[in-house]
């Protein structure tokens, strides 16, 4: 019984609110036909505005306040910038080149000349001979144990015009191990541009190689051993003569 006078109260309850909602939207309604007002006045910016009918007026009243007055056209204007300086446009008649990199510069033309100073056929040079020999060509012993001509006498240790090497490998002539050598010749060599003007380099190798060959038993070669012809020695001097010229290197001290 108190159950179901439970369920008759809570049914009421609802039936009243229900009535008093429907009521509150006619309320509405008919404010919408008469005219609205907000409560607690309009706020300053939102204008004065003549409702046209109720959807109008709804419309209008539901929208956000920013939207709801009419927009000044200078309000979004967008503001022209009477200083500003175009940037420069690029000249289409202008052609511009690629900078071309500088050139490194070539190196040098260099020559090896080689003459030698063989046994003759089915003979060797004794090496007890060697050292008295390069004694009075003027060489000295020296740098990568060979000997060296050099361009001035009285400075041994300076500049060499070209050097003494033995044919057999690993070419080194020590003074301690000469006599105890026997070796079928004898390399002249030099690299040119040099201390001295090539051509006269060259005639100076010459003269050592026959001054050897003539103190040891042998006979003046070129650089494949055959023998040296007055044709092959001016054959030589003529292609060192094309390739270097005139030039020197100055020896640094």
């Amino acid at each position: 019984m108190d159950t179901l006078r439970l369920w008759i109260l809570l049914f009421g309850l609802l039936f009243i609110a229900a009535v008093y909602g429907w009521g509150r939207y006619q309320e509405r309604r008919a404010a919408r036909r008469d005219g609205f007002e907000l409560v607690g006045g309009a706020p300053d910016d939102v204008p004065e505005r003549e409702l046209r009918s109720d959807d109008e007026a709804y419309d209008w009243l539901v929208m956000p306040l920013h939207a709801r007055r009419d927009p000044d056209p200078d309000e979004f204007a967008i503001p022209v910038l009477e200083d500003v300086v175009a940037p420069p446009q690029p000249n289409p008649a202008i052609r511009w080149a690629p900078v071309a990199e500088p050139a490194s510069p070539e190196p040098a033309p260099e020559l090896i000349v080689v003459l030698g100073v063989a046994a003759l056929p089915g003979r060797e040079l004794a090496g007890a001979d060697l050292e008295p020999a390069f004694v009075k060509a003027g060489l000295h012993y020296g740098e990568m144990n060979i000997f060296h001509a050099p361009v001035d006498l009285e400075c041994p240790d300076g500049p060499a015009l070209f050097s003494i090497a033995n044919m057999v490998e690993p070419g080194t002539l020590e003074p301690e191990k000469l006599k105890l050598l026997a070796t079928p010749g004898l390399f002249v060599f030099t690299r040119l541009p040099g201390p001295v003007n090539g051509a006269e380099t060259f005639e100076h190798m010459q003269a050592t190689s026959r001054f050897l060959a003539n103190a040891l038993g042998g006979q003046v070669c070129d650089e494949r051993r055959e023998p040296l012809t007055p044709e092959k020695a001016a054959e030589m001097r003529a292609r060192i003569v094309s390739i270097i010229g005139d030039k020197i290197v100055v020896p640094e001290d």
